[in-house]
């Protein structure tokens, strides 16, 4: 069992030109208490996300899709956490 944390920065941007997004980040089947750190940002400038809620769409690698709701760990300037269920 691995415990896997990784921390990315989202550039909206950018983003719709590079779709899907590839964190770089692999998880494999066992690894528990995986998390990652955003910084979403938009043209390098924070993105505010007071009074916002954030989601994430995750592709498994058999191709099912669900989406987690994020943890906003400091709005004013963009940062949330992605905690993985196992």
């Amino acid at each position: 069992m691995y415990s896997r944390d990784y921390a990315i920065k989202v550039d909206f941007k950018v983003f719709p030109t590079q779709f899907p997004f590839d964190t770089k980040a692999i998880f494999v089947n066992g690894d528990v208490g995986c998390k990652m750190t955003a910084h979403l940002v938009s043209g390098c400038i924070p993105i505010d996300l007071t009074d916002s809620l954030v989601t994430i769409n995750i592709k498994e690698s058999n191709g099912d899709v669900y989406s987690l709701v994020c943890e906003i760990l400091d709005p004013l300037n963009g940062v949330v956490s992605i905690d993985l269920p196992h």
